[in-house]
This record gives structure tokens, sequence and C-alpha cells, in this order.
């Protein structure tokens, strides 16, 4: 048996600065039109992504399940 959980977080840096950890070797901020092109399409999809820009700028829309 195979299970993959994708968990998307709208989230706001409100002090300090993003770094690194063991869990990332980037970490940057990007407007929706300014994706990077080498953006891992496999792993996160283009539509989910667009799904999260609309929950940033509606935070009341209800939680998704895919």
């Amino acid at each position: 048996v195979f299970a993959c959980t994708k968990l998307f977080f709208v989230c706001e840096l409100l002090g300090g600065e993003a770094t690194t950890s063991l869990e990332t070797t980037e970490v940057a901020w990007f407007r929706r039109d300014a994706l990077p092109p080498d953006l891992s399409t496999g792993r996160v999809l283009a539509r989910q992504i667009s799904r999260m820009f609309q929950h940033r700028d509606d935070p009341g829309l209800p939680t998704d399940f895919d």
C-alpha cells in the first residue's frame, strides 16, 4: 500500500527572515506571475499553485481535499 499526502499552507512572514533547514535547500517568495521556470511540476501541479493563490486572496475559502 502506498499513500502520499500534500499539505499546503497559506502563510505570512511576520518577523525575522525565512531560512533554509534540513528539509529545504532554498527559500524564496514568488509572485503568481513570476514563478520559477524550473518549478517541480512533478511534485506540485500548476492548478494546485493557482488554487493556493485563490486561498491567499480569499482566506474564507473552505479547505480543499483531493
